[in-house]
């Protein structure tokens, strides 16, 4: 479990990717965030229809990026290129099309 992975790293990990395929998957631990992509093109019944297709029976799972809201609670991750905050993105992306 990613979660679980994430807290036992005390102190060195902020979050997680964890991106499904089929019987299993791969998770990946974060210790800091850099930048972000959003994917706003996408319809949510195209979406759901696409994810059902292509990983069987862990749709429900998906593609997942987790932070650990508790280490950001009265702070902000809002890009900020200038480096002053130091918990916040560099740069935050938006793709304009659905994530496949």
């Amino acid at each position: 479990d990613c979660a679980a992975a994430c807290d036992s790293e005390i102190g060195d990990c902020v979050g997680f990717s964890y991106f499904a395929h089929k019987k299993s998957g791969l998770c990946l631990l974060l210790g800091k965030f850099k930048s972000v992509t959003y994917y706003s093109g996408c319809k949510k019944e195209r979406k759901l229809i696409q994810t059902r297709q292509n990983l069987g029976h862990r749709a429900a799972e998906g593609t997942k990026c987790m932070a650990k809201f508790s280490l950001f609670e009265g702070t902000t991750l809002k890009p900020d290129p200038s480096g002053r905050c130091k918990q916040c993105m560099g740069k935050a992306s938006n793709a304009k099309k659905c994530f496949e």
